[in-house]
């Protein structure tokens, strides 16, 4: 995979941190920018998926889902009743 160079603008007081951890974990600037994009990226891409979950679930089970979950309760409140 190959790179690219871009330039960025940053506040000097986050350059500053940037520079402090790139020199803490002994890897270029870029180096660090990247590995935070990545992790951003990956953040960002749990929350969609989060998102996507919240809204198909929001609504609850459907009637037939429900009939399902009381059949399978009833089902395993039987076998339970059996072994105490």
């Amino acid at each position: 995979m190959g790179t690219v160079k871009t330039a960025v603008s940053l506040p000097e007081n986050l350059f500053e941190q940037l520079e402090q951890l790139a020199r803490e974990l002994d890897v270029p600037r870029s180096r660090v920018v990247a590995l935070a994009l990545e992790a951003l990226m990956r953040d960002r891409a749990s929350e969609r998926l989060l998102n996507q979950l919240n809204d198909t679930y929001s609504d609850g089970p459907s009637e037939s889902e429900r009939r399902w979950l009381e059949a399978g309760q009833q089902s395993f409140a039987h076998v339970v009743a059996d072994e105490w």
